[in-house]
């Protein structure tokens, strides 16, 4: 397989994340998604990707960035793992707490 297929594979992957003993499913942030989530305010930046990536176990969106209000009150080690993991990909190092 070469790195085009293998990229163009895991494209619409569903990954997730443990966070104090409950599972988050998300995709990483595609480019396509990077001007949606530029536009909004730099303190609001992790929620807006949480909007964006997060997902139910089968793929489908959760939130949109019509949501961003009522994501901005949730707790912010929620938002901020699940976002730093769709960003890195790092989900195995962030899980946890």
């Amino acid at each position: 397989m070469s790195i085009k297929e293998r990229l163009m594979a895991i494209k619409n992957k569903i990954h997730s994340i443990e966070v104090s003993g409950e599972t988050y499913h998300y995709k990483h942030l595609k480019q396509s998604e990077l001007q949606e989530v530029g536009a909004v305010k730099s303190n609001e930046f992790n929620a807006a990707i949480f909007c964006v990536c997060l997902c139910e176990e089968d793929g489908s969106k959760v939130f949109t960035l019509e949501d961003l209000g009522s994501i901005l009150d949730l707790p912010t080690s929620i938002v901020s793992k699940v976002a730093t993991a769709a960003i890195t990909g790092d989900e195995k190092k962030l899980q946890g707490h």
